[in-house]
Formats: structure tokens, C-alpha cells, sequence
């Protein structure tokens, strides 16, 4: 069984793509866990986006897999090449971005628990980046193709408001999260 693909939108509240990326744009694949890592282009792009200096901050986005919803009435096949919506940002070094934020749960993760964030570790480059796993669309009790741990936390985070943020916000909960 080979796993679903994605693409990722960042929507507004009626749940309308605002922008959507495609990883190959990137040089990554489609699989979750092909792009789902810490440090590679696609997530620097999407990072520096949903940061305080980009144009969606504070915005919900969703890894859209072409299994989330009903077959044609979904935020993946909604993702067509040539709309207006669909862009390739250039990526940018956002490692000084250590927590993915959750303004809707008022929770935060740690993307660099174990590590400096102003370092590029060679055991850093393969961990798995927890934002693609929290923000994935339902697909109906499938889980993708991620097989490792705190999987009850896959999905968790879709559709909520996110940012990605030098420090915490004040008041915030850290929630414990390893995907590796």
C-alpha cells in the first residue's frame, strides 16, 4: 500500500484556498512522509509564510490529502496547477523559528526539542517536522503513512489558526509531541 498524497493550502475561514504549494514544486515528493522533515526547501517556504513577516501569519493551513474528504469535493483535488491561488514561494531559513503555534488551542511545539535551532544538526536533517503531521486533513480514520509515535496527534491542529514563532506566546501550553 503506498500512502496518500498532499499539497498544502492555506485557507480562510469558509475553508477557501487562499494559496496552495505542491511539493514537487520543491523537489519533494508527495507522500507525507517524503516532505514531512525538518530543514528541506518546501518547509521553508510554507514557515517563512505563516511567520510574523509573511503575508499569512496567523492563517490555518491544511495538508490536504487527496483521501480527506469525499473524491472530488476536496481541498487536494481543488489544487489545480494554473489557478490563480497556486504559488512557489522561494524558501527562506526560518531554523530560527523554533515553535509551531497554535492560536486557536492556545498550544505550542517545540520543532528543535532536543537542539539548538541556530544549528543545522546531521542528525536534524531526517527528523520529522511536527507541523505536517498536526495540521493533516481528516481522511477518514486512515492515518498515511505515518507509522511512529504520538500518532493520535496526526490531524489534530487542521483547520485551526497557526504561526510559527521565535518564542512562545505568554500563557501558552506546551504540548509534547515526538514524531520521530
Amino acid at each position: 500500500m503506498g500512502g496518500q498524497y498532499f499539497k498544502i493550502a492555506i485557507v480562510d475561514k469558509n475553508k477557501d484556498i487562499l494559496i496552495w504549494l505542491d511539493p514537487s514544486c520543491y523537489g519533494e515528493g508527495y507522500l507525507l512522509m517524503q516532505h514531512a522533515f525538518l530543514n528541506n526547501h518546501l518547509l521553508g517556504a510554507i514557515e517563512f509564510l505563516i511567520s510574523p513577516q509573511g503575508q499569512y501569519y496567523k492563517s490555518s493551513i491544511i495538508w490536504a490529502g487527496e483521501n480527506t474528504e469525499p473524491e472530488g469535493n476536496n481541498l487536494y483535488s481543488q489544487c489545480k496547477f494554473g489557478d490563480y491561488n497556486h504559488q512557489t514561494p522561494p524558501p527562506y531559513d526560518t531554523r530560527c523559528y523554533k515553535y509551531v503555534v497554535n492560536h486557536t488551542k492556545k498550544i505550542y511545539v517545540d520543532k528543535y526539542p532536543d537542539g539548538d535551532c541556530g544549528k543545522i544538526f546531521k542528525t536534524d536533517i531526517y527528523k520529522t517536522h511536527p507541523l505536517p503531521l498536526l495540521v493533516m486533513g481528516n481522511n477518514y480514520g486512515g492515518k498515511g503513512s505515518y507509522k511512529g509515535q504520538d500518532r493520535h496527534l496526526l490531524g489534530t491542529w487542521s483547520g485551526d489558526i497557526i504561526s510559527i514563532e521565535v518564542e512562545p506566546p505568554e500563557n501558552y501550553t506546551k504540548l509534547d509531541c515526538n514524531f520521530n
